[in-house]
């Protein structure tokens, strides 16, 4: 939908694009853009889910600074209309300029370029990206990545920029060791753009801080992510790989597999666990350590072993038993899964 005076771009899974640039949100949401002159816009986020739930909009409008709605139910077909005013954004050009300074001093070790400092003034300033979208910019441009910071300087850089002070010893033990059980850079990032330091640092700048973006399916659940890393080490044998971590992670997240099918088929009946070739023994072993966390007990491993040998049950089956006994229910628990 589209009008001459305004934009409406609508949601995806978590964003929507408007202008080239990505917005986080839910679905049904919506970005309406007014422009107040020629160096002032506005944009504002509608959710439509909080306001009315299961609708989606049909049609909108914007007068000066009213914007109005007409949204339907598809299931009952009920129709619902919504009014809210876009206030103008009043923002000061002097401090996001040193804000984007600040960036490139802590980020970059060096000063702005003139036109990257206009730019990124003027994408503050039209609210075309907030801070935590820019910041996300600065640090994973190719400038950045190309340096080649260990996690250790990277993390000390973020105390900098998103805290404003050096860091301590304990809180880089802490961020090495979220990263070792499967944080990645991205996801150390957002834990400090929701930190109360951050806030404080843009509202002392007066702009906003926005939402951590997440490009990755392995930083959207942590837990989650720890416990497919998990299934890697105990199931494979291996370290996770990228591109596989991330395939699960969104798969369970966007509901295209459950967590039981990437534990079951997904890992101990694909391809690569088969090609293996495990005997009944080293079979029975991992189904211990992947399902119970522990090694077996002689009485356990005689019981399983024997349900096999004698064809009474196949992998199969002894896999069910063990996905969906309570020992793995708690396991899954204790990820919060």
């Amino acid at each position: 939908i589209s009008k001459k005076d305004s934009t409406l771009v609508s949601g995806g899974y978590n964003y929507v694009l408007g202008k080239g640039n990505t917005t986080y949100c839910a679905d049904n949401d919506f970005i309406f853009e007014s422009s107040f002159s020629n160096t002032s816009k506005r944009k504002v986020l509608y959710n439509v889910s909080s306001h009315y739930p299961g609708y989606v909009i049909k049609d909108f409008s914007i007068s000066g600074n009213r914007a109005y709605v007409r949204m339907q139910n598809p299931y009952n077909r009920a129709w619902a209309n919504d009014t809210f005013t876009i206030v103008e954004k009043k923002v000061d050009k002097t401090k996001v300029q040193e804000f984007v300074k600040r960036l490139y001093s802590l980020c970059m070790f060096r000063e702005a370029d003139q036109k990257g400092l206009e730019y990124w003034t003027t994408q503050f300033a039209d609210d075309e990206m907030n801070a935590a979208q820019v910041a996300h910019f600065f640090v994973f441009t190719d400038e950045f990545v190309k340096k080649g910071y260990s996690d250790e300087e990277f993390i000390r850089i973020l105390y900098q920029v998103m805290m404003g002070r050096e860091a301590d010893a304990g809180g880089v033990d802490y961020w090495l060791g979220e990263m070792n059980d499967g944080g990645s850079r991205e996801y150390i990032l957002n834990s400090f753009i929701a930190s109360p330091e951050f806030t404080s640092i843009c509202e002392s700048y007066g702009i906003e801080k926005g939402n951590g973006v997440v490009t990755e399916g392995r930083n959207r659940n942590i837990h989650l992510t720890r416990f497919v890393i998990r299934m890697y080490e105990k199931a494979l044998g291996r370290e996770y790989d990228v591109d596989g971590l991330n395939y699960w992670c969104n798969a369970i997240l966007d509901k295209k597999h459950t967590l039981m099918d990437m534990c079951t088929w997904g890992f101990i009946e694909s391809k690569e666990f088969l090609d293996l070739n495990t005997s009944d023994d080293e079979y029975i072993q991992i189904m211990y350590r992947t399902f119970f966390d522990r090694e077996f007990d002689q009485n356990g491993y005689d019981y399983w072993m024997g349900e096999l040998t004698s064809g009474r049950k196949d992998r199969s089956k002894v896999l069910a038993d063990f996905a969906y006994s309570p020992e793995f229910s708690e396991i899954k628990a204790k990820f919060g899964l």
